[in-house]
């Protein structure tokens, strides 16, 4: 499956029939990710904490996904990380407030 694929620089899923919850393990070697598109699945799980550990991701993109919790994942992104876009908008199931992390980020040019 997609766990094996370690020199992966893109992947989008958007708009597809995958479902079903948000396994981070799928993300554990993936250094080399750099656009992560996940927009208009019904996943109905919260963003794990491996996405905000990807060395390389600059955009990642999973509005509209039927998310839920809080985006404490954000807290495990570094101001080196090279994260330039990042939407989440259109995912009512997500609560909380905005981490204080997100202030780190200094290559974040847009979030929503």
């Amino acid at each position: 499956g997609i766990g094996r694929l370690e020199n992966l620089i893109e992947l989008d899923c958007s708009y597809t029939l995958f479902g079903g919850s948000f396994q981070g393990s799928v993300f554990k070697n993936k250094s080399q990710l750099r656009y992560l598109v996940m927009s208009g699945l019904s996943l109905g799980s919260s963003i794990p904490r491996e996405i905000g550990e990807l060395p390389n991701l600059e955009e990642f993109y999973i509005d509209s996904s039927d998310l839920t919790g809080d985006l404490s994942f954000i807290e495990s992104m570094t101001e080196w990380s090279p994260i330039r876009k990042m939407w989440l908008d259109y995912n009512p199931g997500l609560s909380g407030d905005i981490p204080s992390a997100i202030g780190q980020l200094v290559n974040l040019q847009s979030f929503s």
